[in-house]
């Protein structure tokens, strides 16, 4: 089983909530994404606007693709772990 999908879920979902609590609810806003807080938190980190930039543009174009990958597999793993557990397969 895949332990990717979950984990980016688990990013995208805190992420979101970040920006739910923050002042811009209900305005345009970015990809809320897990990629792209993390890429922001490195170019803070680095404190380089220049790198924040150029990661959150490159996580801006791989979110959607990372997402439906994401969704896709982990509703695969979801099923299998359902049918394993009621003796459908084994």
């Amino acid at each position: 089983m895949e332990v990717g999908p979950p984990i980016s879920l688990g990013g995208d979902i805190a992420a979101s909530g970040a920006k739910a609590a923050g002042k811009t609810l209900g305005k345009p806003q970015p990809y809320a994404s897990g990629l792209n807080a993390t890429f922001r938190f490195a170019g803070d980190l680095a404190g380089s606007p220049s790198l924040k930039g150029t990661l959150v543009g490159i996580g801006d174009k791989a979110t959607p693709a990372l997402a439906v990958t994401g969704a896709f597999t982990g509703s695969y793993n979801a099923t299998i772990m359902v049918e394993c557990g009621c003796g459908v397969i084994k």
